[in-house]
């Protein structure tokens, strides 16, 4: 019984391996504003988002802009939440996996300073913060289940050929 279970277990794995790694071919030639543009006016973030300066991505984020090929990292400008989300374009694989672990390193970071009574309805959005790339296009989001799933998808659907 143990054996069929960690045969089960084991070929589980190995397809959930193949689904995520399937279709690996993805556009190069979509704009980082097209896809920014596409998620805020589908998932209502318009208006709520903000451009987040130069100075934050690379002092904050931890990350030397001038090697991308482009970028956006929009915030809420409210202050009501902590949604955040950003795509990055890199100029090949090896950079975007550069920008991939950047990004790991500025959501831990975020989690490493966050105060337990400074909003704690919105800590969930941090845990479950996304990181994605498809392609050259990295992506994270800090975003609420249903606008990450929605955001997510609009993300992956922009660069698939």
């Amino acid at each position: 019984m143990k054996k069929t279970v960690s045969l089960i277990i084991c070929v589980i794995s190995i397809l959930s391996l193949f689904t995520a790694c399937g279709g690996g071919s993805y556009r190069d030639d979509v704009a980082v504003a097209d896809i920014i543009a596409n998620i805020e006016a589908e998932t209502g973030l318009t208006g709520n988002m903000i451009e987040a300066p130069d100075t934050y991505v690379q002092l904050t984020m931890q990350m030397d802009i001038e090697n991308y090929s482009e970028y956006s990292v929009r915030m809420n400008s409210r202050g009501v939440n902590i949604d955040e989300y950003g795509i990055f374009k890199a100029k090949d694989a090896a950079q975007a996996k550069e920008i991939s672990a950047a990004l790991e390193n500025y959501i831990q970071y975020l989690k490493d300073r966050w105060m337990p009574e400074y909003m704690p309805e919105e800590r969930p959005k941090l845990d479950n913060a996304l990181i994605e790339t498809k392609g050259l296009y990295v992506t994270y989001m800090i975003l609420s289940p249903d606008t990450l799933s929605a955001a997510a998808d609009i993300f992956g659907n922009a660069l698939a050929e």
